[in-house]
């Protein structure tokens, strides 16, 4: 059930945001949940562009979430 937390979390909180035909990116890191077939796939069929971080190293880039890329 571990491998699956990613892939539901795309499904639930993700999937919902994303609108046709946009190109997404997202941010993760190499946790085993989001390196399943089911993830990947769901990302190549809604233009989504994942960009993988080593484990525990997106604390790092939290940061920028407040100071950045906060409107």
């Amino acid at each position: 059930m571990n491998d699956k937390i990613g892939f539901l979390l795309l499904i639930e909180v993700f999937e919902p945001e994303i609108q046709s035909g946009q190109h997404c990116l997202l941010i993760i890191d190499s946790h085993s949940s989001y390196l399943i077939v089911e993830f990947i796939e769901f990302c190549f069929n809604y233009n989504t562009y994942i960009l993988c971080f080593s484990s525990h190293s997106t604390d790092l880039h939290q940061l920028l979430d407040v100071g950045y890329l906060n409107p």
